[in-house]
This record gives structure tokens, sequence and C-alpha cells, in this order.
């Protein structure tokens, strides 16, 4: 199967797994038949001409994607940056030129495609075109992780306002950790309740936490015993252990109120 080559940054540098959140997938959207490819010579090519590079570039007639990504890229899309960098990097459709190469990688990395960054990334870490520096290439693999961060971080936003459970409490991770955002406890703490309220265990879990240690919100033992007695019952190991933990801090009637409170606890509709 013809795929579009993806590297992987070492154990040290390896990206935070997410998912699909980029919506061009050339191998789900190749499976549209190519037309009038043969006709495009002396047509303007426009933005929305991507897919016919692409299948073009799965078909491996190089020198069609090659024209194609070269009229987009010229016009400033990321994409076809990157693709045309890899045209040249490998010899596909063109002369192998590792310094028209980089420089598309570059351009589409200025733009935040995480992916050029990675192929700069190994470039460098390998000596390919330039002076072997791993210096250099840790930069790269450090700007590519930040990259992917960031586009993690717009999906998850963009779902979350859509009422998403898993998005808000992705959200709510990314705040908790600085992941492609500034830390913020306080939005933490508001996404990660969007989702609890939903019903998301892992979210109900980390809310008790939070109020079991005052992270973003008034410390509240009580709350924290309910939000883990519901995450609990959910099935969740963690909130059982997180129960019985809090519960050597609190009274009996602290317990009894918590209880209670799990017990009357409904989710809510997504907001």
């Amino acid at each position: 199967m013809n795929k579009l080559i993806l590297w992987t940054l070492p154990l040290l540098f390896l990206l935070t797994a997410a998912p699909a959140y980029t919506d061009e997938s050339p191998e789900r959207n190749a499976s549209k038949l190519l037309r009038g490819l043969e006709d495009l010579k002396g047509k303007e090519i426009k933005k929305n001409d991507f897919q016919d590079g692409m299948d073009a570039y799965l078909r491996r007639d190089y020198k069609t994607a090659f024209r194609i990504f070269s009229a987009l890229a010229d016009q400033g899309q990321a994409t076809a940056q990157l693709q045309l960098g890899e045209l040249y990097e490998f010899g596909w459709g063109v002369p192998q030129d590792y310094t028209q190469a980089q420089k598309w990688y570059r351009k589409a990395s200025e733009q935040g495609e995480f992916r050029a960054s990675e192929q700069l990334y190994r470039m460098y870490l390998k000596g390919q075109g330039v002076t072997k520096d791993e210096g250099e290439a840790q930069k790269w693999a450090r700007k590519a992780n930040e990259q992917k961060n960031n586009r993690a971080f717009e999906y998850y936003r963009q779902k979350a306002e859509q009422g998403k459970a898993f998005a808000q409490f992705k959200l709510g991770e990314m705040y908790s950790k600085g992941d492609g955002v500034s830390q913020n406890d306080a939005e933490a703490v508001k996404w990660y309740r969007k989702a609890a309220e939903q019903g998301h265990g892992s979210a109900q879990n980390n809310l008790g936490v939070r109020y079991s240690k005052g992270l973003g919100i008034p410390l509240d033992y009580i709350e924290a015993h309910m939000w883990f007695t519901i995450a609990g019952a959910k099935g969740l190991e963690a909130g059982r252990r997180n129960r019985a933990a809090v519960e050597q801090v609190m009274t009996p009637e602290q317990i009894s109120e918590a209880q209670q409170r799990a017990r009357q606890w409904q989710p809510q509709p997504p907001q």
C-alpha cells in the first residue's frame, strides 16, 4: 500500500499520542478517482486541488504530484509545502535536492506543520544534506512536540465547546499539565467539571483529586469523596483508591454527607 511517509521521533522526544486532529487524511481521501489530471497543465491550480496532488502521489505519479504541490506551495499551503519537501528529499518526480527539501520543510514548519519539523529533526539527526548536529535535531524535536500539542489543543478546544465530554476531559488535562497552553488550575477544574457532570469517569476522578488537594478550587473533602465515589461506581479503580485515602482525613458525618450527595447525583446534558 502506498502511504504518506511519516517519521517517528526517538523515545526521548516521542510526541504525545493524539487522535487525528487534522482534517486532511490522504489515506481516507484517496478513494476518490483522479479525473482530468492530464488537462491540468494550462489550468490555474487552486488550494482545493490538493486532493488531486495527493491522489497522484498515492498512485506514484510523482511528476504530476510535484507540479500540483509546487503551485500550492507557492500559494502558501503548508501541507503542500510539506509534501513538496518530501518529493525533493527523496527525488520523487524531481532530482533529489536536500537544500530544496529543507527550504520547504522550514516554510511548512513556520506555519505550524509539526510533520515538517519532524522531518528537519531527522535530517539533522542523520546528517542528511546538513552537518550532523544532535543539538539542532533536538531543537526541531522540541518544536515538533510543541506544534503537535498546539494542534491538539485547538482540536480539543473546538470539540469541548461543542459539548463533547472526551474533549472537555482532554482539555482539562492539557490545562493541568500546560501542554499546548499555559498551565492553569482553574481552567483545568472548569473543563474537568463539564466532562464529569456528563458522566466521564476519569474527569470525575480528576475533579475529586483537585477537591482533595485544593488545586484550582477550595479544598473540600466532601466533594472529593462524592466524585471519587461516582467514578468508582463506574468501575474506575483509581476512584475507589482515592475515596479510601480521603476517608482517612474525614469525619463519619462528612463521609455520610458525601455518600448522600453521590446517591443524589445525576448526569447533566452537554454544555
